[in-house]
């Protein structure tokens, strides 16, 4: 069975009135591995709810952050803090 492999990038968006924002991105691999949900735009603080859901003949591996592996579970609750890269 081929394996999926999720990463998250955070890029840093201006401040705005009610705190910092995030942008959390998600990147498949491979592309035809799945997809995945819960990408967008957040406040410092808030909690990014990330499911990961493989195509057949794929099974979910992990989300990492680089070489770092953050959660082994399709569903993965993210924490987006201020001034942090995951």
């Amino acid at each position: 069975m081929k394996k999926l492999v999720v990463s998250l990038l955070i890029y840093v968006l201006p401040l705005l009135l009610f705190g910092q924002t995030y942008t959390i991105s998600v990147n498949i691999s491979p592309v035809l591995g799945g997809s995945a949900i819960g990408a967008g735009d957040y406040t410092s603080g808030q909690t990014a709810n990330l499911l990961a859901s493989p195509n057949t003949g794929y099974s979910f591996v992990n989300w990492t952050s680089g070489a770092t592996v953050l959660a082994t579970t399709p569903a993965f609750d993210l924490l987006v803090e201020s001034d942090s890269t995951v």
